[in-house]
């Protein structure tokens, strides 16, 4: 058990081609611990940015927010539509499908924190959660460690 997002689908499948998705490896929604915080989901997000506004490009975006353009995607594999006009049907296999679901009933969205993270404090947080995960009963200076780094990284 691992805790990941929806993303980590694609390199199971690359690794271990045999397994079959929905079958031989899932996941679950993380437990609801607060229910002020029932349906809430952290993910990641693309954003895009533009420089010129005119009409071709705000036709543009326009399009690419649009469930037509967002099914292109979405079939492809690898990305969750933000249009929620987007067929679940779309979706080219279970675990895309149920991950689509799960952010299309969210409640409550947020950013998870790595995404915000200096690349620093990321690898701090992971090479912390390793470190954690080996030894337990070395938290307290793990965090110090992590810490240690967020303030390098942000000062």
């Amino acid at each position: 058990m691992y805790y990941l997002g929806a993303f980590t689908q694609g390199f199971i499948a690359e690794q271990f081609p045999s397994l079959v998705a929905g079958e031989d490896y899932s996941f679950f929604p993380f437990p609801t611990i607060d229910s002020r915080y029932a349906g809430a989901v952290t993910g990641g997000a693309n954003v895009v940015v533009v420089f010129n506004d005119n009409a071709s490009t705000r036709s543009f975006i326009k399009y690419l927010s649009s469930a037509e353009a967002q099914e292109i995607w979405v079939k492809r594999g690898g990305f969750t539509a933000v249009n929620n006009q987007v067929s679940l049907d779309a979706y080219p296999n279970l675990l895309a499908r149920l991950a689509a679901e799960q952010l299309t009933k969210a409640t409550i969205f947020r950013f998870d924190a790595d995404d915000n993270m200096p690349s620093a404090v990321q690898k701090a947080f992971w090479e912390g959660t390793l470190a954690y995960l080996q030894n337990p009963a070395q938290l307290n200076s793990i965090l110090a460690d992590i810490e240690a780094r967020a303030i390098e990284a942000y000062d």
